[in-house]
């Protein structure tokens, strides 16, 4: 059985993801401990998203990849969640 509990499920099971990751506490002072957040990446897309209307992945293509890379993107993204 998962453990429901895991932040990372609950990701995927509450109403508000983007909520529910800014209710997290902060563990530490901003620079003086690296830590793991996975809910980092979806409030970044969701700023994105919002800010730019395109998803997190078509926003690296466009700004931050270089042609060669973004031309091989079919290849090396064989799935996408929409």
């Amino acid at each position: 059985m998962t453990d429901t509990s895991s932040d990372l499920i609950q990701l995927f099971i509450v109403s508000d993801p983007i909520e529910y990751i800014l209710a997290k506490p902060v563990v530490a002072e901003l620079g003086t401990r690296w830590y793991y957040s996975g809910g980092d990446v979806n409030l970044l897309g969701e700023i994105i998203r919002k800010s730019a209307s395109l998803r997190i992945d078509d926003f690296a293509e466009q700004y931050f990849l270089p042609p060669s890379v973004s031309q091989n993107m079919e290849g090396i993204m064989q799935f996408r969640i929409t």
